[in-house]
């Protein structure tokens, strides 16, 4: 159990220390990085578009809204007052989600789940993690919905 727990603790610092630039590269399937840093997109010179489309955020939330309806009330309750207060976390987290399914695959997002929903057991933490991951392939790595 221990072992178990110290292994769900590493996972998660390491998805913690993954550099900010991973965020950046996940708005553009083409781009360059600058000696600064900075990310350049080259989407047109590649013969791909920027994704995912701004209206991809809000398909996200109003998705969000609407699984989060079918919980019970306080649960709902909760879940509304957090994607009405941190909607930017909301769609980092889903963008998250896309990120270490396509770096680590499936299975590693699922360790990831387990140990983003063992560091909070309270039920609105749980379906907020729940509907989280069910919308992020949707919404923002459609690609990788089989």
């Amino acid at each position: 159990m221990k072992l178990t727990i110290a292994l769900i603790a590493a996972f998660c610092f390491f998805l913690l220390s993954i550099p900010a630039v991973l965020a950046q590269e996940a708005d553009y399937p083409c781009y360059f990085q600058s000696s600064n840093h900075g990310i350049v997109d080259l989407s047109k010179l590649c013969g791909q578009s920027v994704s995912p489309p701004l209206s991809s955020d809000a398909a996200f939330l109003s998705s969000f809204q609407k699984l989060a309806s079918g919980y019970p009330t306080p649960v709902s309750q909760a879940l509304n007052q957090y994607i009405g207060q941190n909607q930017a976390s909301a769609i980092a987290a889903a963008k998250s989600t896309c990120r270490v399914i396509k770096l680590r695959g499936a299975s590693a997002q699922e360790t990831r789940k387990r140990a983003l929903m063992s560091y909070d057991a309270a039920p609105s933490a749980q379906a907020k993690q729940q509907i989280t991951s069910s919308l992020a392939v949707t919404h923002y790595c459609p690609e990788l919905g089989g």
